[in-house]
């Protein structure tokens, strides 16, 4: 019996997927605005196509609760594969900010930052957050 509860446990350890996230946080005292322009050719197949548009705007205010959004890509972890994909679909990624806005035109750039912001246990989470 205890080596059955503890093959019940491992089983259920590693059948547990998490949800891969992108998670936009403004915790700033500007308003701010991130936007993802699609490939129009993979307009249609991404993920990113929300609202039959290739342009996706996420209006962050500075003051709860319109200062975050989530999107939610899936069950898994972010690999740098499933980020690959995640950039192959834009044509860029920016964001707008008093601070410090940033664009990134090619999908190396826009990978490269994505992958640096991997956050949690099973790195499903990707946390944009904006000071």
């Amino acid at each position: 019996m205890k080596y059955f509860s503890l093959i019940i446990s491992i089983l259920f350890l590693f059948s547990c997927n998490p949800s891969r996230r992108i998670n936009l946080r403004n915790k700033s005292n500007n308003n701010a605005e991130v936007i993802f322009k699609l490939k129009e050719d993979s307009a249609k197949t991404s993920p990113f196509f929300i609202s039959n548009s290739t342009r996706v705007n996420f209006n962050l205010k500075n003051k709860k609760p319109h200062n975050w959004a989530t999107m939610s890509f899936g069950l898994g972890k972010w690999t740098k594969a499933s980020i690959k994909n995640i950039a192959d679909d834009l044509e860029s990624f920016e964001i707008k900010h008093t601070k410090d806005s940033m664009l990134f035109n090619t999908e190396d750039q826009i990978a490269q930052y994505l992958f640096a912001k991997r956050k949690g246990t099973f790195k499903s989470r990707i946390e944009i957050t904006l000071h």
